[in-house]
Parts: C-alpha cells; structure tokens; sequence
C-alpha cells in the first residue's frame, strides 16, 4: 500500500508575511503546480488526496483512516494560521476549528472544479474565496 504522508509541506507557509496572506500563498502556489503540471502533460491531476478520498476511502478502512488523518494535520496547520492572525489583531476571535475546516473543504472543492475543467485557472479564479470566507466568518461569528 503506497504510504500516505500525514505531514503538510511548508512551501507557501514558511514565507514571513501574514497568516492571511499565507493562506492566499497556498492557492498560488497550487494554481502555479498545477498550471505546470496542464502545460507539460495535459492533465489537471487535482489534489491527490482528495481523489484517494474519492476512490478509495469506502472500500478501504486504513486508508480512510489515514486520509482523516492527513486532513486533521492540514486542518490543523489552518487553525494555527487563524490563531496567529486573532493574535495579530488581523482578526476577532472566531471558531479556529470549524473555520479551518471550512477552507480545507474548499480548496478541495476548488481542486475538484478545476480539475474537472481541466483548468488550473480555476484555482487562481477561486483564491481569494478562502479569505473571504476566513473575513465572513470572522465578521459574522458563524461559527460560534
């Protein structure tokens, strides 16, 4: 069974800027992966982890328990972000966990739309929804 990694790779989160701006950074950094990925060999491939979830995850206990997994640590790293930026000041107190759940569930949405138009530029289309969910949320307390 091919290994299913649990960590989240830090290439657009390890940039100092806001907690904010990192999140917009993510989907950047995926429209540009993916924007490579149609330039070179034609195909949208969507999140890989979402199309194991997909395919897989009701016809196999272990790997949707570790896909749970994967999706708790991105979850995770989310809600890290948000409350970086409640301490910032950048926002009010909101419910991290839901919030962060919320954006996990969209961008693989927006990897979902994109791939099934096999356009990377849905991703840039759809990238500042994230953070217009995070200002909605935190404006209206949605999640509380």
């Amino acid at each position: 069974m091919p290994k299913i990694s649990s960590s989240v790779g830090t290439w657009p989160l390890s940039v100092t800027c806001s907690p904010l701006e990192r999140l917009q950074r993510v989907f950047e950094a995926t429209y540009e992966a993916h924007r490579h990925l149609v330039d070179n060999h034609g195909q949208m491939m969507g999140c890989p982890l979402g199309n194991f979830a997909v395919e897989l995850s009701c016809q196999d206990d272990v790997i949707r328990q570790k896909l749970a997994e994967t999706f708790d640590g991105w979850t995770g790293v989310i809600e890290g972000m948000l409350r970086e930026a409640a301490a910032n000041g950048d926002l009010p107190a909101l419910d991290v966990d839901t919030t962060a759940q919320t954006l996990i569930a969209y961008f693989e949405g927006v990897l979902l739309l994109a791939k099934t138009q096999n356009d990377p530029g849905v991703v840039k289309k759809l990238a500042r929804g994230a953070v217009y969910l995070v200002e909605a949320a935190a404006r209206a307390r949605l999640y509380e």
